[in-house]
């Protein structure tokens, strides 16, 4: 291919050019979409013209691969499959904005790096002053060559407090007496800005950014003001902006330059980077090795810069495969509810060590984008249905104005042990409000037990709580039917408060200037025997129609001051949602048969159960039933259509389980948002929070997933 001088070419969102000899720009050229190099002898790219965008650039050259010849920025995906990538006295910039971070996909066996004096450049976008304010960051750092702190994150400043490229870097300042004259920018007490990860005295910080290199296999934690301009605690220049973190070196690719075996000390925690220019998946045990005994826990913790605080600069999230990735406490933009097994690139997380200790390792198969056969297992066998949640968050109430701070999960299960073992999440310690559980002399965030007994007790834990008011959120999902309440003691005012096993629960408290008020052990929940509900649920039956619509029958005898029976639908056996209420028939102690024929059934396995509700609020179920999946098209809604504001719902049925990435592009074809979620079940509904507002319009809306053709739908705006 050759673009002429004052000629050029774009290749749009959507589009696709493969190139089997070498690519000379002397023009201009646009690559929107995707550029495949594909040649069996040496290519060489792009030419000297001039770039405008470099969306993905996928070099699968079966010969001796690609040379650059001119420095570029890959702004969607570097995708070397096949073939060397000689870089030569180029550099390759891997982009990060506010509307996606660039990656470097899976390193093929047959590809790799050749450098000269050229490198890769990998950026980091930090959004101060959009999502959140001044903030920490736990943060790793991708490429290793020996550049310094004062080289990168300072972006070469001489003097303290220069601003040599505004947009990026950041100040770090330092405890130590002359701060200035070995690097930093102010001398701040009581403690530095740029830390790093020691298991046996915690956070410790850097002694010098001239000397030390940028590059830590632990990565850093770092308070993160804005770009070099922000350069005051207080006054004029104090306004948190947006800012980019970059480094330059080498990238890990397995053989060539390996990325590190990181020890986790048995009992301990160890902070742990992503090596790679790519976000990975925890949970796939191809790509996460754990070596040595096999007891590093599975789980690991996050620093959420969105999650509140005593000062809301953030606060850790714990996700565990015991509780389906879904992040503990969750609730924030960062971090929502939802299952997220994910580590971004350029971010650092914490691992714990366990009983006996090992280490972690990460191969190309980590990174999101190649293919997952299977998901890591935690330790224990569930049986569907069995696993209960009792999910507990704190919340400052400042003001009228709630802010989530800290919570626990307690799961219970017969596979389980109220022992300490590897299911267990000990629990990271934040610099604000704490709120976890006291058990076996230990503090947890997730603790696993077996089911509750009559005066069984769970012990929260509490610490750093202010003089404010505070309100706790109780959530029971999947309760186990053993006829068993919980109710909340406060041990400092004395009172009791059932937890209701159907609903929301919550519980206003305020600590004032004293001892008790605050105490480690305040709280506490007791189970105690509750009432038996008259009603038998005889049997359940839910049978497939010739019209893909699913009937469920069910079969009561003994019916005697009900409320209402809820029949209740699940895509996995284990989290149920309800999708009909039924009146009771015979509520005088007769029998009674209740039908109900769901409309909206999937094509997907589909698992039903009966709950029965008495007049006083208890509750009994019936065992599960499965219907079995049918062949068919998925299947995906936008629901409401149009929609308003930031966030579109999605409605899957049918679909391939994997990772999905979506584009938004307006009625031009320009691609104005996109971004990537995982579809952990065939029929899910996903809820995307894009990054722009859409205006009134209509948009097109691009799901791609691997083996599967894209999925294009049209997406109206008010």
């Amino acid at each position: 291919v050759k673009i002429f001088a004052g000629g050029s070419l774009t290749i749009t969102d959507l589009g696709s050019l493969a190139v089997k000899g070498s690519f000379d720009n002397n023009g201009t050229l646009t690559n929107n979409g995707r550029i495949e190099l594909n040649g069996n002898t040496l290519q060489n790219f792009p030419g000297p013209g001039v770039i405008n965008a470099m969306g993905i650039l996928h070099l699968n050259n079966t010969g001796p691969g690609v040379s650059l010849n001119k420095s570029i920025n890959i702004e969607k995906e570097l995708r070397p499959t096949s073939g060397l990538f000689n870089i030569g006295n180029y550099d390759v910039t891997i982009k990060s904005s506010l509307v996606r971070t660039a990656s470097v996909s899976k390193v093929g066996a047959t590809s790799g790096f050749n450098y000269g004096t050229g490198r890769f450049i990998v950026e980091r976008y930090i959004p101060s002053g959009i999502n959140h304010g001044k903030s920490w960051q736990l943060l790793a750092t991708p490429t290793n060559d020996g550049q310094t702190i004062n080289n990168s994150w300072q972006e070469g400043a001489a003097t303290p407090n220069a601003n040599p490229v505004p947009g990026f870097g950041t100040q770090i300042t330092s405890d130590i007496a002359n701060a200035t004259t070995i690097g930093f920018d102010v001398f701040t007490a009581p403690g530095p800005s740029m830390k790093y990860f020691n298991s046996l005295t915690n956070w410790t910080g850097v002694g010098n950014t001239l000397t030390t290199p940028i590059y830590n296999s632990h990565g850093y934690m770092v308070f993160v003001r804005g770009d070099r301009s922000v350069i005051n605690l207080s006054g004029a220049n104090s306004t948190s902006i947006p800012t980019i973190l970059r480094t330059r070196g080498k990238l890990f690719v397995t053989g060539t330059n390996p990325p590190p075996t990181i020890p986790i000390t048995a009992g301990k925690f160890e902070s742990v980077g992503n090596p790679y220019a790519s976000a990975i998946d925890f949970s796939n045990p191809n790509g996460v090795i754990f070596n040595g005994p096999p007891n590093v826990d599975n789980l690991f913790y996050v620093w959420d810069p969105t999650l509140g605080g005593a000062y809301g600069y953030g606060g850790y999230q714990t996700i565990s495969g015991l509780v389906d990735w879904i992040p503990n406490p969750g609730g924030t933009t960062n971090y929502p509810s939802v299952a997220n097994s994910k580590i971004q690139s350029g971010q650092a997380f914490l691992m714990h060590g366990g009983a006996l200790g090992g280490s972690v390792t990460f191969a190309e198969d980590a990174k999101v984008d190649s293919s997952r056969m299977t998901l890591r297992e935690i330790r224990s066998t569930y049986v569907v249905g069995e696993k209960q949640f009792l999910k507990s968050r704190l919340f400052s109430n400042f003001n009228n104005q709630l802010a989530l701070v800290d919570g626990n999960i307690v799961v219970m299960n017969s596979n389980l042990s109220n022992d300490y073992t590897a299911d267990d999440a000990i629990k990271l310690i934040n610099g604000g409000e704490n709120f976890g559980l006291n058990s076996n002399n230990k503090i947890y965030a997730i603790e696993a037990r077996l089911p509750a007994v009559a005066a069984d007790t769970i012990f929260f834990a509490t610490s750093n709580l202010k003089a404010i008011n505070y309100k706790l959120e109780f959530v029971s999902e999947h309760p186990l039917a053993n006829a068993l309440m919980p109710f909340l003691i406060d041990n400092y005012l004395q009172t009791t408060t059932p937890i209701s096993l159907m609903d929301t629960t919550y519980y206003d408290f305020s600590v004032i200037s004293n001892i008790p008020a605050s105490a480690v052990n305040r709280f506490m929940i007791v189970f105690k025997p509750g009432q038996t509900v008259p009603v038998k649920i005889i049997s359940l039956k839910a049978i497939r129609n010739y019209t893909n619509t699913v009937s469920v029958h069910g079969k009561v005898e003994n019916e005697l001051n009900i409320n209402h029976y809820e029949i209740e639908r699940s895509f996995d056996g284990s989290h149920f949602e309800t999708i009909k209420t039924l009146a009771p028939l015979n509520n005088i102690g007769g029998n009674a048969v209740y039908s109900f024929v769901d409309e909206t059934a999937p094509l997907n396995e589909i698992f039903y159960r009966l709950k029965a509700i008495d007049v006083d609020s208890h509750f009994v179920f019936s065992d599960v039933v499965k219907v079995a999946a049918i062949k068919g098209n998925p299947i995906v809604t936008v629901t409401p259509n149009p929609i308003k504001g930031q966030r579109i719902q999605l409605s899957f049925n049918g679909s391939s389980i994997g990772d999905y990435y979506y584009e938004i592009s307006n009625s031009i074809g320009q691609i104005i948002d996109f971004g990537s979620f995982q579809l952990s079940s065939s029929s899910q509904k996903i809820s995307l929070k894009l990054g722009v507002f859409l205006s009134g319009g209509v948009y097109n809306l691009i799901l791609k997933t691997k083996g599967s053709s894209d999925i294009i739908l049209q997406v109206a705006a008010y």
